[in-house]
């Protein structure tokens, strides 16, 4: 594409011709007799990383090439170049967006699957872990926060009288006061306070096995560790994060990063 961009410039004596400046041309034509900019931007890739709004629409392969399709015969209007070939369209049929999530009927089996481990494992190390992994997607899913290391926060963010959370889930705000306001449901409260009731008598019991579990539970409970975390072989916990959950998950499900919060925009 340089190479021909580079001819034609030199040809036609057109020294500001780029692919930059062909593309923004292209978007405008676009957005004001084609599509929405929404659209336009998926075609073009303009303003790609400033819009989050591309991660949560949800469009058929056949709908954006069909847009494509009108700007490529409206550039032709006054020329006569010979488009038959564009007249096909494609035949896979996927989505681009949101649409690319598990169907609900895989979503509701893999939760009964989380919640059959939490009910049938027996070993200790791996019954926590089985229901801070259940816990960790009932909470990313009722409340679309992103899935970064820590979530869905210490236990002080949780205001449960108010039904309120104080979520920071964008790794790169580490600034005070970038925190945002999330709703939470009943259920999502009740399992929040139902896990609590499970630490403690976790501590009581299993501390006396390890003092480091009876000390990193008073930890959560003080909020000074994450509400939910991993417990390896050894006793000792790690923030809960994306590569715990990929790698306990990697042999039955494979989604793709931070499908609880496209989900719900099926």
């Amino acid at each position: 594409i340089t190479e021909v961009i580079t001819q034609i410039r030199n040809e036609l004596a057109l020294p500001y011709l780029s692919l930059g400046r062909i593309e923004k041309s292209f978007y405008t034509l676009l957005i004001h007799e084609i599509t929405t900019t929404h659209i336009a931007s998926l075609i073009t890739g303009r303003n790609a990383r400033k819009r989050a709004d591309l991660y949560y629409g949800s469009h058929s392969q056949q709908q954006i090439y069909r847009e494509y399709q009108k700007a490529i015969f409206k550039l032709n209007e006054r020329s006569d170049l010979d488009l038959s070939y564009f007249n096909s369209e494609p035949t896979a049929d996927f989505r681009i967006g949101s649409q690319n999530t598990p169907e609900y009927t895989l979503v509701s089996k893999f939760f009964q699957h989380l919640h059959r481990q939490v009910a049938t494992i027996t070993n200790y190390i791996d019954k926590f872990n089985a229901y801070s992994l259940w816990l960790w997607h009932l909470s990313l899913l009722l409340t679309s926060i992103r899935a970064v290391e820590g979530a869905p926060g210490f236990l002080k963010q949780f205001h449960f009288s108010h039904r309120i959370s104080w979520i920071q889930d964008k790794e790169e705000r580490t600034e005070t006061g970038a925190e945002r306001r999330v709703p939470l449901c009943d259920f999502l409260v009740e399992a929040i306070q139902n896990y609590i009731k499970f630490l403690t008598a976790f501590s009581q019991r299993f501390g006396r096995l390890n003092s480091a579990i009876s000390r990193q539970v008073d930890q959560i409970l003080r909020s000074e560790r994450p509400l939910l975390n991993w417990l390896n072989a050894k006793g000792e916990m790690e923030s809960m994060q994306p590569a715990h959950v990929q790698k306990e998950l990697a042999d039955s499900f494979k989604f793709k990063a931070d499908w609880t919060r496209h989900v719900g925009q099926r």
